[in-house]
C-alpha cells in the first residue's frame, strides 16, 4: 500500500521559523515510519506554500498490509 503524510507549517508566535519545523516535523515523522514492521518510507519533498512564511512537506511510503482486519 503506498500513501503520504502531509506536514502544513506557518510562522507562528512559538514557530519562528516555519522551514526549519517543517523539516524537522519530516525527520520525525519519516524515522518513525521506518521504524515501523514492513513500512519504508520511499521520499520525502518540501514545498513552499502558497502563502508567506509557509511551509508543506510530504513524506512518502510504502506499507505491506499483512492481514486485513
Amino acid at each position: 500500500m503506498d500513501s503520504s503524510y502531509h506536514v502544513f507549517v506557518n510562522k507562528a508566535a512559538d514557530i519562528l521559523d516555519p522551514k526549519a519545523y517543517a523539516e524537522q516535523a519530516i525527520a520525525a515523522i519519516a524515522d518513525v515510519l521506518d521504524g515501523l514492521p514492513d513500512c519504508h518510507v520511499e521520499r520525502t519533498q518540501m514545498l513552499e506554500g502558497t502563502e508567506a512564511d509557509s511551509w508543506h512537506g510530504v513524506v512518502m511510503f510504502t506499507m505491506t498490509l499483512v492481514e486485513q482486519l
